[in-house]
């Protein structure tokens, strides 16, 4: 447990089992990389062969693994906590309707759990499930965090252990500040309630799992008694300190120095030992890897919560048995008094899950304590935010209160290309608005060179973007805001989504002819949906083409007999590839410039096949 050497990715935890591919997928975080969940499936569709030599994936493996998935996948985010990169990718416009920014029933708090639910189904229509519950957000950042992975089976009748996690997936789509589609809200309560009869296999040499939602009526969740304590969480508070080490003796925390200093030495005077992470968990040759590139990072990127630590769990001892609770909670009042978070409770022997058992130094040096320096704050008294910090806090709040607001962005046709967009926001205008210098908005298509000043108007808040290519109308509104106060300046910027009124028809057709451009690339697209583990795909391609990805070839009549073969191979082998290859074909029929891809003969293939396959069922 927490050993050095057992590392785990999410991206692995998300594949689906052998044999199984994705149904549904419900995932929940405080903040969001649209990027980072743009990667997200190509995990589910298994691409691991479709990158390039630097291990980028390729565009067109991206691009398939959106299509199949985005309407299965469903992500639960805190409003005004949604952040992208620099270089805008057309394929955000796959899952807009993915997102759903969502606030917590007390306003003063935040949505914190940290979820992956993942439905996997196989041909003959098992169903398998998996609860991945890891302490990180859904983002890039690079810090040491903790996974759980549960995977479950549906059983006759309920699981009264899941009930509580079930009661929590039920109450998401009414946190929505977005009108959720009906469909997709449906489909979480139908996965709810399915939740409610799983039961998730503990990992070996425990039991349990038992959860715990908290902020959506259950409150602390530790319990009354226990003889000794070890809480691991980057941020802390002088008042859960206090109520922790207020049972017990001996107890050990590992946190930030900066969370240390801001409860001070009377704040820890419950703790025996207090340890933050050494220099030696980040090795040098990761060091620049944790760092992002400064030109790649737009200023509507989420800001870096933590550099190293940022895992939580709480472990507790009594007497031969030893509680494990993981998952989003910091030790902070915060965490346990109003925001949503969760904990998972596992039990376990102290002899083989103990504190002494995680912190063993022992000879081979593969101990968590490896990984640890001793700290103490300096001060006796807890630190005090400064002018700096507290303007910093008062505009993260204000954030997350404009992110309230009802967002919608109107578009008037100019031209067959062009439209005029206007930005309206309705709703409770924060108090705090008459603060800010600064509230511009522009879409995240356009870059920040494209922001618009957004003002007061009528009770609510709008701004005029101009002119508009029918290609970058988008979703997701960039935000920016900036506050002065005493000579001080704070500046932040994040994402919301918003209503589109008068928008183009068919813009997810297009992004797909936008990426295909022309029709080698349709038939490259074709072969890398048809291709299986025992087709080389790159073998083909270079025998058709002489070069990598096929821009050689010139004529359909060249591709036709190899393409041919494929689909006949699917249809024998896999026919459910062939189902891909008739999406495709749908989708481009819908557009003009869809249908120009199409190269004539190609029907002459496909069609005996597709009848075949519809014939087969």
């Amino acid at each position: 447990m927490l050993e050095p050497e057992d590392r785990a990715l999410l991206v692995d935890a998300l594949r689906p089992p052998e044999g199984f591919e994705l149904d549904r997928a419900i995932a929940t975080t405080f903040t969001l990389d649209l990027d980072a969940l743009l990667v997200a499936p190509l995990a589910f569709a298994l691409y691991d062969w479709a990158t390039d030599p630097d291990g980028r994936p390729d565009p067109l493996a991206l691009l398939e693994a959106l299509r199949r998935h985005a309407d299965r996948t469903t992500v639960f985010c805190q409003a005004g906590e949604i952040g992208f990169r620099s270089n805008y990718r057309p394929l955000v416009v796959l899952i807009e309707d993915s997102v759903i920014p969502v606030v917590p029933p007390d306003p003063d708090a935040i949505f914190h759990p940290k979820l992956w639910l993942l439905r996997f189904v196989d041909a003959g229509e098992d169903v398998r499930y998996r609860l991945l519950v890891p302490s990180r957000n859904l983002t890039f950042d690079r810090s040491w965090d903790s996974l759980l992975v549960l995977d479950g089976e549906p059983q006759p009748e309920d699981v009264e252990a899941s009930r509580p996690l079930a009661e929590m997936l039920r109450r998401l789509p009414g946190l929505a500040t977005v009108a959720m589609d009906e469909t997709r809200a449906a489909e979480v309560h139908t996965l709810a309630d399915e939740v409610q009869r799983v039961r998730f296999d503990p990992p070996e040499g425990f039991s349990g799992p038992d959860f715990h939602p908290i902020g959506l009526g259950e409150g602390w969740p530790l319990p009354d008694h226990y003889d000794r304590a070890l809480v691991v969480s980057p941020f802390l508070t002088r008042g859960t300190m206090s109520r922790v080490t207020n049972v017990g003796a001996g107890h050990a925390l590992v946190s930030s120095p900066d969370a240390m200093t801001a409860v001070g030495r009377e704040g820890l005077a419950g703790f025996g030992d207090t340890f933050i992470l050494s220099s030696a968990a980040l090795p040098a040759e990761d060091a620049d890897e944790a760092a992002p590139d400064p030109g790649e990072v737009d200023t509507a990127a989420p800001r870096p919560e933590l550099d190293g630590l940022h895992a939580k769990l709480y472990l507790l001892e009594d007497r031969a048995m030893a509680r494990l609770f993981t998952g989003s909670a910091n030790a902070t009042d915060a965490a346990f008094h109003g925001n949503v978070e969760l904990l998972v409770e596992l039990t376990g022997t102290t002899a083989d899950h103990g504190i002494d058992r995680l912190l063993k130094d022992d000879e081979d040096g593969l101990g968590f304590r490896t990984l640890l320096d001793e700290y103490r704050p300096a001060d006796e008294l807890p630190a005090e935010p400064s002018p700096q910090e507290q303007l910093d806090l008062d505009l993260d709040r204000l954030q997350r209160a404009i992110a309230r607001l009802d967002f919608t962005v109107e578009f008037q046709p100019v031209t067959t290309e062009e439209l005029e967009a206007r930005v309206v926001a309705t709703g409770d205008l924060p108090p705090g608005l008459d603060e800010l210098s600064h509230l511009d908005v522009w879409p995240i298509s356009l870059g920040a060179g494209h922001r618009r000043p957004l003002e007061r108007a009528g009770g609510g808040l709008h701004a005029d973007l101009g002119r508009i290519a029918s290609s970058g109308v988008t979703a997701f509104l960039a935000i920016r805001t900036v506050a002065e106060r005493s000579g001080m300046t704070a500046e932040t910027s994040f994402v919301v989504p918003a209503t589109l009124v008068g928008a183009p028809a068919g813009r997810a057709e297009r992004v797909l002819t936008s990426m295909l451009k022309n029709q080698q690339e349709l038939l490259r697209y074709l072969l890398f949906l048809l291709a299986d583990a025992e087709l080389d795909l790159q073998a083909l391609i270079d025998a058709l083409s002489g070069d990598r990805f096929g821009a050689g070839v010139t004529t359909f009549e060249r591709v036709a007999p190899p393409l041919l073969e494929t689909m006949l191979r699917a249809l024998s082998t896999e026919p459910t590839r062939l189902d891909h290859v008739a999406k495709l074909l749908e989708d481009l029929r819908d557009t003009d410039e869809g249908r120009d891809l199409l190269p004539d003969g190609l029907d002459d293939i496909w069609g005996p096949i597709w009848s075949v396959r519809q014939e087969l069922g």
